[in-house]
């Protein structure tokens, strides 16, 4: 499919499809890695990309965000995250389908395709930070995972 024909939702749920492949890669147990105690462990980062989709929920659909229940820290298992990103995710893509067809998000001075780049560059940002978490712990992702989640379009 041409960018031309694949919508900002297309393209967010194939950036949730990468957070979905990094979270299946990693083992439970190392859902509370972290390298430094003042830092967010693994599982937290994920619940806070979820969190961070409420608020902006709240701002631009608050009756989708009132649907959806917060990440609360230090609670996390790989089914209760898997959960609640597939559950945010649909969200805000229904959020960016709308904001496509009406222009500009609420709360926002740009148009959709700024914020798209914002929150992709907010998720992108926590996924390296759960890779360095990964890194520092010596626990290797697979090189399946290492590599794939550059492949957007095999995704």
């Amino acid at each position: 499919m041409s960018d031309e024909k694949f919508s900002l939702a297309e393209s967010w749920m194939v950036n949730h499809r990468v957070n979905m492949m990094l979270l299946d890669a990693i083992d439970e147990a190392h859902l509370t890695v972290s390298h430094n105690t003042r830092a967010r462990n693994i599982g937290d980062q994920f619940g806070h990309l979820h969190n961070a989709r409420l608020l902006w929920l709240e701002v631009s659909a608050p009756d989708t965000a009132k649907t959806l229940q917060k990440y609360e820290k230090g609670t996390a298992t790989k089914k209760l995250l898997a959960e609640q990103l597939e559950q945010s995710a649909k969200a805000m893509a229904g959020l960016l389908d709308r904001m496509e067809k009406e222009g500009k998000p609420k709360g926002g001075k740009r148009g959709p395709n700024n914020f798209f780049a914002y929150i992709i560059a907010h998720e992108a940002h926590h996924r390296g930070q759960i890779i360095i978490h990964l890194k520092y712990a010596d626990i290797t992702l697979p090189k399946e995972t290492g590599y794939g989640i550059w492949e957007w379009d095999k995704i």
